[in-house]
């Protein structure tokens, strides 16, 4: 009884790995992070190298509406 009981779990926990195996295979996985909207915005715009000021000038401006409402995220 016992033993039946082990292996029905031991079966449930490697349906729930390969599932999980499953799941997260076609994504990327982002480690958890204490930055900012708008320093992760800043940090992006700043890797564009090469851009006309006028550019970035329209991303940020762009980008204003959500850092309103989400800028704490």
């Amino acid at each position: 009884m016992l033993m039946d009981f082990i292996i029905r779990e031991v079966g449930d926990l490697a349906t729930k790995s390969s599932r999980l195996r499953r799941d997260v295979s076609g994504v990327t996985y982002v480690h958890p992070s204490k930055i900012t909207l708008a320093q992760a915005c800043e940090d992006w715009l700043m890797s564009k190298h090469g851009r006309k000021p006028s550019t970035l000038h329209g991303h940020r401006i762009s980008r204003a509406p959500a850092l309103a409402e989400l800028d704490e995220v």
